[in-house]
């Protein structure tokens, strides 16, 4: 059931459930050519998709990204086709919540598509969630080493944020996080950002206070969280924690929403270059009124080939808003969808039952609802809006016809 899990631990929802045919499944697990590149640390898994075939990227990140069962990354990359630039730019964090902004991946992208042959410009542009960001690279030998990429222009203004904060401008502003007071300032770069300035970066705990602000109630959507010392105007040390990835070595939008802030409290001047120094190294920040600009290095670690994490016994099947599970699906087979139990309409934040398989079919009730410890079932919470529509689905269901494996769950 190693899809399921990824799946549920990839935040799942109904638009990020992979659709497997269950008529049709491989043979062997799909093969997929990826390269791991890094800047200051922050690594990504690099995947070609411009045909398309990869459909569930959540899922497959869970597992890729785990630095012990997997290849270990920041997060994975998928490069794709685009009408509007050179190339489109799809970025997950390890967790396989989707990002829209990256501009640390950004230049290893750059750098892949020109040392590859795929956009041979020295000046290219990439589509990303937050628009078509332009990148400079620069090169030695024929490759690329470094690159420069216009994040676009950067704004105090934290309307687009959806922050819990009655304030458009969250500047020096005080909160309590983890029983502890802080200020902080919020800024958008395509994506949230909340810097904290802090007398001694090294002394932070980020690993205990990087979650509680990610969490915290002010930021409905989770946030990156800078720690920040200004060394001087034209330098910055940084720690990040980012939402859905944790504590990374580097952030190229977290480099820029530091220096931004910086500018903010007067601590440091527009115009001019700012060195923000991460743990794995140093990035140059160049911000003005009209944009903000990233400057780095952009490495190749490694390539390989890495086989698809896709289930080959569990059929997914998603129909009319519902998901359906199908255990023990056998490639070729056409199979009965028989509905054996559907979920009741569960409150929001209700524990729910989930049979795991058992070769009887026949588990008893768990008398605990979830308070057991330990016993035969799964306990899950999910949202009210994910239980539904029996006689729908049911309908759905019929029309597959065949015969030979029972749907024991009905997810929808």
């Amino acid at each position: 059931a190693g899809a399921l899990t990824d799946i549920l631990a990839s935040r799942y929802n109904q638009e990020n459930t992979e659709l497997v045919d269950i008529c049709h499944l491989r043979t062997e697990r799909q093969k997929l050519p990826f390269a791991k590149m890094q800047t200051c640390g922050n690594d990504y898994i690099f995947l070609e998709n411009f045909s398309g075939e990869i459909t569930c990227p959540e899922s497959l990140c869970v597992t890729l990204c785990d630095r012990h069962y997997g290849i270990g990354a920041d997060g994975i990359i998928l490069m794709e086709g685009s009408r509007k630039a050179d190339a489109k730019m799809r970025m997950f964090n390890a967790d396989g919540s989707e990002g829209s902004m990256a501009g640390n991946a950004l230049r290893c992208m750059a750098k892949y598509l020109y040392d590859n042959g795929i956009v041979r410009k020295e000046e290219m542009t990439i589509e990303t969630g937050k628009g078509v960001k332009h990148v400079q690279v620069y090169t030695t030998n024929g490759k690329v080493t470094s690159a420069c990429v216009d994040m676009g222009y950067a704004t105090l203004d934290t309307t687009a944020l959806r922050l819990n904060i009655p304030k458009r401008q969250v500047v020096n502003y005080p909160v309590e996080i983890a029983g502890q007071p802080w200020e902080i300032t919020c800024v958008d770069m395509g994506n949230p950002h909340c810097v904290v300035f802090c007398s001694r970066v090294d002394g932070v705990d980020v690993a205990r206070i990087g979650p509680q602000f990610e969490h915290a109630p002010y930021f409905p959507d989770r946030i990156n969280t800078e720690f920040i010392r200004v060394v001087n105007p034209s330098t910055i040390k940084m720690r990040v924690w980012e939402r859905g990835s944790g504590e990374t070595l580097a952030c190229g939008t977290g480099a820029c929403a530091a220096v931004v802030a910086a500018v903010a409290n007067g601590l440091c001047e527009k115009g001019r270059d700012i060195t923000v120094r991460v743990q794995g190294g140093d990035l140059v920040v160049h911000y003005t009124d009209e944009a903000v600009t990233l400057t780095g290095d952009a490495k190749l670690v490694y390539t390989g080939t890495v086989e698809s994490y896709s289930s080959e016994g569990l059929g997914i099947v998603r129909l009319d808003g519902a998901v359906v599970f199908v255990p023990q699906a056998v490639r070729g087979e056409t199979i009965d969808l028989k509905i054996t139990k559907v979920m009741k309409t569960a409150a929001a934040g209700e524990i729910v039952k989930i049979h795991k398989p058992s070769p009887d079919r026949a588990q008893p009730e768990c008398p605990d609802y979830g308070r057991c410890g330990g016993c035969d079932f799964q306990h899950l919470t999910y949202p009210e809006e994910l239980w539904a529509k029996r006689q729908r689905v049911q309908d759905a269901l019929t029309r597959l016809g065949g015969a030979g494996v029972e749907v024991e769950e009905i997810l929808g």
